[in-house]
């Protein structure tokens, strides 16, 4: 999900052609509003009678409600309503109760859970400390949540050690290890019941999905939607908006005059190049967590002819990051990406400004397709080669670098082959281990600083990808107690990612933007808050 130019140098090379994409594909601007007035939460009775049916807006079509099968970031969204893990991501890399009252860490490699003695699933079902360790057991297992059972890879056991209590242990000390444990993270918790009931079609159509949040899951249409009804059940109390229809739009188009026709209360997930299209739509606002989601570019090593250095130099080189933030993306929120770890992550030792200079310190390059054309020439590729690169339908940002990469790879002889599809077919790409050139599209969500270092450097990651000194840093970082030292590590990290090894591209990082109707809002914006019981936040404002 470095090598970009903050400094600006080079930065007009490629303006023309990022400057043409604009204008032919769309017109674009980065801005942000901020909802003005105060705000009522809505247990009044006339914003209760509001909300009847909220209608929600998602980007792409989902196949699958189980995150551990299908781990895209709206699927997180949709899940967190209906499943919770023991603790819930709060921002910088910390946590809050959720299924677990309270915790201790008796040492670095154990944690002790209290377990809430009146949570209930949504079948009026008790929740037990046997549910909690099946569930963790089923999170942990490859072949159960084969997308996402690498946060739980240092787990040595988990078990019930009190009548509402549960120990979990580790191989080793890992960092950020509570995130694993959320609904950002790797566990969303079910009953053992069901989760053996289920174990074939869980997410699906028919098997669906039960938890302990506010809302269940009614009706399932893979490429359609989700039906959500409220429940009596929920331990933080009943939801004011009674019922939730999430609408899948493969189409950008379809979906803004859904929006305009009032059929839409809140579009999840607005991207750079929509942003001022909806702020100009009458009747909404987009409201933006900044810098909250990385975009790069990943190689595969294994997989010629990425597995030739200097094609992957050649690649990196061909893009110009600046142009394209500046005159695709309009700068504001987004900004050129200096390292695959983001400011916003090494905020639990630095400041902003303290974390943007450590990452741009590192090594950048520079576009120059000059430099590419020199680079392809050491390669065992010297005449060029075709490759493809496919990009999801809800990212046209992404479809247009595609394009921008693919015409100025042309001009050194590579003929680059980029294909739209669906977003469920491009989550599923990154399990195949054939697949050379992708892009890594991340969003922050449990906040913990080594959360992207983890994703694209530790295990499962997409290059598919080891290395001694990779896994020793890796090692170190999971066990530093120091804030500052484990940064530095993360930050050596990210050159050995970029520089050393170059096995990512990072291009940049945008915002993470919600457009909701006007009169509507959600309490405390963070990237953080779309991974826990999102809609119990939303409210009117007065008037």
């Amino acid at each position: 999900m470095i090598k970009s130019n903050r400094d600006g140098r080079r930065r007009l090379r490629n303006r023309a052609a990022g400057a043409c994409l604009a204008t032919a594909l769309l017109a674009l601007a980065a801005c942000s509003s901020a909802n003005a007035g105060s705000s009522a939460d809505l247990s009044t009775s006339a914003a209760a009678a509001a909300f009847q049916t909220f209608k929600v807006a998602a980007p792409g079509s989902r196949t699958n409600l189980y995150v551990g099968d299908q781990a895209g970031t709206v699927n997180h969204w949709i899940a967190a309503l209906v499943q919770e893990g023991l603790v819930s991501p709060a921002g910088n890399g910390t946590y809050k109760p959720a299924l677990a009252t309270s915790w201790t860490e008796p040492n670095a490699t154990t944690y002790v859970f209290t377990i809430r003695s009146n949570a209930r699933f949504q079948n009026g079902a008790l929740l037990t400390p046997a549910d909690v360790v099946y569930s963790i057991e089923f999170a942990e297992s490859p072949k159960d949540s084969p997308e996402t059972s690498y946060y739980l890879e240092d787990l040595k056991s988990v078990a019930q050690t009190g009548p509402h209590q549960v120990t979990v242990k580790l191989k080793a000390p890992q960092n950020g290890f509570l995130g694993s444990l959320s609904t950002a993270g790797g566990l969303w918790v079910s009953s053992e019941s069901y989760l053996k009931a289920h174990a074939s079609d869980l997410g699906t159509a028919t098997g669906l999905i039960l938890g302990t949040g506010p809302y269940k899951v009614t009706k399932f249409v893979p490429d359609e939607g989700v039906w959500l009804t409220r429940v009596s059940t929920w331990w933080g109390g009943v939801p004011k908006i009674k019922n939730i229809v999430v609408t899948f739009y493969n189409d950008d188009s379809a979906e803004y005059l859904a929006a305009k026709s009032g059929a839409i209360d809140l579009a999840l997930w607005i991207m750079p190049t929509q942003e001022r299209e909806w702020n100009s739509l009458s009747g909404f606002y987009v409201t933006n967590a900044t810098e909250a989601s990385y975009v790069g570019l990943v190689f595969n090593p294994n997989v010629a002819p990425f597995s030739d250095i200097h094609v992957r130099q050649a690649i990196a080189d061909a893009f110009d990051k600046q142009t394209f933030v500046q005159d695709v993306l309009k700068g504001g929120d987004s900004q050129v990406a200096t390292g695959i770890s983001a400011p916003i992550e090494l905020l639990g030792a630095y400041s902003q400004a303290q974390a943007s200079a450590l990452l741009a310190a590192l090594p950048q390059d520079h576009y120059s397709l000059a430099a590419a054309r020199h680079e392809l020439a050491e390669s065992k590729y010297p005449h060029g080669f075709t490759a493809t690169l496919d990009w999801p339908n809800n990212g046209p940002q992404l479809g247009l670098a595609a394009q921008v990469l693919a015409a100025n790879l042309a001009k050194i002889g590579i003929t680059l082959k980029v294909t739209e599809v669906p977003i469920a077919e491009w989550l599923g790409s990154f399990s195949n281990s054939k697949v050379g050139l992708n892009f890594m599209w991340n969003q922050v969500a449990t906040g913990d600083m080594a959360e992207y270092v983890s994703v694209l450097l530790g295990p499962g990651n997409p290059s598919f990808y080891t290395s001694p000194q990779v896994t020793a840093l890796l090692k170190e970082e999971n066990a530093q107690a120091n804030p500052q030292k484990r940064a530095q590590e993360i930050i050596a990290l990210n050159k050995l990612a970029d520089t050393t090894d170059l096995l990512d591209v990072p291009l940049w990082y945008e915002p993470v933007g919600m457009a909701f109707k006007d009169g509507l809002g959600i309490h405390h914006y963070t990237y953080a808050t779309f991974f826990g019981p999102w809609a119990a936040g939303i409210y009117r404002t007065a008037g």
